[in-house]
């Protein structure tokens, strides 16, 4: 069992609720760039979201707005890499 890993998810985990959003980001890209199929850094986007996200009126709106959006602009680009790359 890799215990880095497990130590690392805990530290990421404090550090949502320690430190501001730009430093949970700079963790969670390391945890990306030092770790294969790091997926747990998304599920703890997500629940950062859930904790401190607030509902804005618009096109977007509700407590996953800006995650859908996000979501929906990886899976184009990574859609339109793959045409590109593969073709």
């Amino acid at each position: 069992m890799n215990f880095r890993r497990i130590i690392f998810d805990i530290v990421l985990l404090a550090s949502i609720f320690v430190l501001p959003w730009y430093g949970v980001l700079i963790f969670a890209l390391l945890g990306i760039s030092f770790f294969k199929n790091y997926y747990e850094a998304s599920i703890l986007g997500i629940i950062m979201d859930l904790l401190y996200s607030v509902s804005t009126p618009g096109i977007i709106s509700g407590r996953f707005g800006v995650w859908f959006g996000v979501l929906l602009a990886t899976v184009f680009i990574k859609e339109k890499l793959k045409e590109i790359i593969f073709v």
